[in-house]
């Protein structure tokens, strides 16, 4: 029976270490560990104004490009449809620069104002709270085109060492990471974890990782720290990781990255690691020549990784192991009896260092027995001093005694992990406050850009203004300002079809800005014939049509510059600009 499409299979691609036990371990004192020079984080040269900053990850020559790739495809699309009418119909007109980053904006607002209908975004019902003003700059009839129409990509181009999906994006996706390291000084401690974008159409891309809060979507690779994202890779559920140098999967070699014939030893190493170790060194390969001290967690470790990390690229790794990677077989076999027995003390740590002293190997017993690898920690740092909570197991119970908390002095390398291993985990946090939450149909390519892409771009440039001492303490009050700022500089250049603004490229007068006064002549007030159609209650046994009965208001007020009849009120004048 053949696959079906629409449910993914477990995720194939992602490979676990598989390494025999080592029987040989030597004295922790042996261990020689990597000192890493503190670096911190730092801004430099940051644009000046909430726009500004957005427009370096998506600058106008980027949207140019766009504004070129869906003119071409209304092209092929007019022309599809003059032959056939059942064809997709084309987009209506044309589109430009200003139009896109007002379409930009828009999604920026449907994402931090949330409806359950898109339509409810340009209601005029009287009784509707809140009230959008989306209207004032793009019309919804124009949204839902270029919504449909929406594209990224040069459809004459395809990167054949990429799957479609992921050739598509490839542009925009070279541009923000490119501008994610440009404005910093990224800081000693980074992070590498997967993510994961929510999907459940038809895809053959898409992975199921079970006992995850987005369980089916697309798998991402991503490496940063405290929430702001650095660099990804992308991840094909049964070939694994796109672009690592020496996939082992059948169907992955060609989408592996171009290596030398004749390789180094270095590269002899890396071979050497299964496809999700090579993650790991791909992504720091591709950040910044300088130290770091990576956090990941237990997926990735090795004793080869570990290895491969500090003498090739002098980066320092602390992570959580599994018995599959190589550790001591004494550490292994207590893990394996506490696990059942509950026998080591709570809050103990005990270390063992590889024959080479390159690597240090820890248990520590927390509310669980946990395995860790570092090549910084010795074992021997000073404690750090942290709150917690008495655990519901037998070793606990005896170290807590009587008390439900307590603050407990904790070995620098359980707290440092605990700290810093969360800084991707934060990242997708930020990104699932105001994400898109509406269906996204017929595109793939929608749920990578609205869902990843755009939502990194916010969320990073978010945390750069923080850390930098602007105003913006939140991501609402953040998004704000960019989506204001977008409308304020492009919207009297979009022709967006706005009831806000004409044709031509200059406002028409709001509401508010119309002249209000005496006309003279007494007529029935527009604005009330329309309400009475549009707001009368039917009841039973009533008149069926609308237009009898209704109040018939009539005034020698009205706007003097459209010389209307509107009643002396400022929801008649306001309702009324607002459907004409």
């Amino acid at each position: 029976m053949p696959k079906d499409p629409a449910k993914p299979e477990v995720d194939e691609g992602t490979l676990e270490p598989d390494l025999p036990l080592s029987t040989q371990s030597a004295d922790p004192s042996t261990f020689k560990p990597l000192n890493l020079p503190y670096r911190e984080f730092q801004a430099n040269n940051l644009p000046k104004t909430p726009v500004d900053l957005f427009e370096a990850f998506l600058p106008p020559s980027l949207i140019a490009k766009w504004a070129v790739y869906i003119e071409n495809d209304r092209e092929k699309d007019l022309k599809a449809f003059k032959n056939d009418e059942n064809a997709k119909k084309p987009l209506s007109h044309s589109t430009s620069l200003p139009e896109i980053y007002c379409f930009l904006a828009s999604l920026i607002y449907i994402g931090l104002h949330k409806e359950n209908s898109l339509r409810l975004y340009w209601s005029l019902a009287s009784d509707r709270q809140p009230k959008h003003t989306l209207s004032l700059y793009i019309s919804r009839n124009r949204f839902e085109d270029l919504y449909r129409h929406f594209a990224f990509w040069d459809p004459d181009y395809e990167d054949k060492g990429l799957p479609r999906l992921f050739s598509r994006v490839s542009e925009v996706s070279e541009i923000v990471r490119s501008t994610c390291k440009r404005f910093i000084t990224i800081p000693l401690y980074i992070t590498i974890d997967e993510s994961m974008i929510g999907f459940t159409g038809r895809s053959r891309i898409t992975t199921l990782v079970k006992n995850k809060p987005t369980p089916v979507g697309f798998k991402v690779w991503t490496v940063g720290f405290e929430g702001y994202v650095l660099d990804w890779l992308w991840h094909f559920n049964h070939l694994g990781p796109v672009g690592i140098p020496f996939p082992s999967k059948k169907g992955a070699k060609k989408l592996a990255e171009k290596r030398p014939t004749d390789p180094s030893e270095e590269l002899q190493q890396l071979s050497r690691l299964n496809d999700s170790q090579q993650v790991i060194a791909t992504l720091v390969r591709r950040l910044p020549q300088q130290p770091y001290h990576l956090f990941h967690d237990n997926l990735f470790t090795s004793v080869s990784l570990s290895t491969y990390l500090r003498v090739y690229k002098g980066v320092g790794v602390t992570a959580t192991a599994r018995e599959g990677s190589g550790i001591a077989k004494e550490l292994a076999e207590e893990y394996k009896k506490d696990r059942k027995q509950d026998r080591l003390p709570w809050n103990s740590l005990k270390a063992k260092a590889t024959p080479d002293g390159l690597i240090q190997q820890f248990i520590y017993k927390g509310n669980a027995s946990t395995l860790f690898f570092s090549t910084v920690y010795a074992g021997d740092e000073p404690l750090v001093r942290v709150r917690r909570r008495r655990p519901n197991t037998k070793s606990g119970r005896a170290y807590f005694k009587d008390e439900g908390e307590k603050r407990v002095f904790v070995p620098a390398v359980v707290a440092d992990y605990n700290h810093f291993k969360a800084g991707i985990d934060t990242a997708n946090q930020l990104r699932s406050y105001n994400s898109w939450s509406h269906r996204i149909r017929r595109g793939r390519e929608k749920c990578l850009f609205l869902q990843f892409i755009l939502e990194t771009v916010l969320c990073n440039t978010f945390l750069l203004q923080k850390w930098s001492g602007w105003q913006y303490k939140d991501q609402g009050s953040w998004r704000e300002a960019v989506l204001q700022g977008l409308f304020e500089r492009y919207g009297s250049l979009s022709k967006a079809g706005t009831r806000g603004y004409s044709e031509v490229n200059s406002f028409k007068k709001r509401p508010s800005e119309h002249s209000y006064g005496f006309r003279g002549k007494c007529s029935t007030c527009k604005a009330c014939l329309g309400y009475d159609i549009s707001n009368q209650k039917r009841v039973v046994l009533g008149p069926s049509s609308g237009n009898r009965g209704g109040i018939r208001r009539q005034t020698s007020y009205g706007c003097l510059d459209c010389d209307v009849a509107l009643c002396n009120n400022s929801y008649c004048m306001y309702k009324w600009h607002q459907q004409n």
